[in-house]
C-alpha cells in the first residue's frame, strides 16, 4: 500500500526536486552576476547607466554570437546527429576533446 502511494507521488516529488535544483542554479548565477555587475560598472571610466547598458548589450551580443558559431559549427559538422553537448559527438579517446570536457 505504501509503495503504491509513493508511486502516485513520484511525479510530484520529481517535479519538486527538479524545481529546487533549477532554483539553486538560478540563485547562484544571480549572485555571481550581481557581484560582477558592480565590478564592471565601477571599472568604467565614466560610470553611467547608459554606458553600463551599452557594455552589457555588447557583451551579451558577443556571447550570443560565440554560442551561435559553436552551434552552427556543430550542426555543420555532425548534421542531424548533433547532441546537446557538441563534445559528446566526438570519440571518448580524443585527448584534445577530453581536455575541453574538463
Amino acid at each position: 500500500m505504501a509503495s503504491s502511494r509513493l508511486l502516485e507521488l513520484y511525479p510530484l516529488l520529481l517535479f519538486v526536486v527538479s524545481q529546487c535544483l533549477l532554483l539553486t542554479s538560478n540563485a547562484s548565477t544571480h549572485g555571481v552576476v550581481d557581484h560582477n555587475s558592480l565590478l564592471i560598472y565601477g571599472s568604467l571610466k565614466k560610470p553611467t547607466i547608459d554606458r553600463f547598458t551599452k557594455v552589457t548589450h555588447y557583451s551579451t551580443s558577443i556571447s550570443c554570437a560565440a554560442c551561435m558559431a559553436m552551434a552552427l559549427s556543430g550542426y555543420l559538422t555532425f548534421g542531424d546527429k548533433t547532441q546537446g553537448n557538441v563534445l559528446n559527438n566526438f570519440p571518448t579517446d580524443n585527448i584534445l576533446v577530453n581536455v575541453a570536457r574538463l
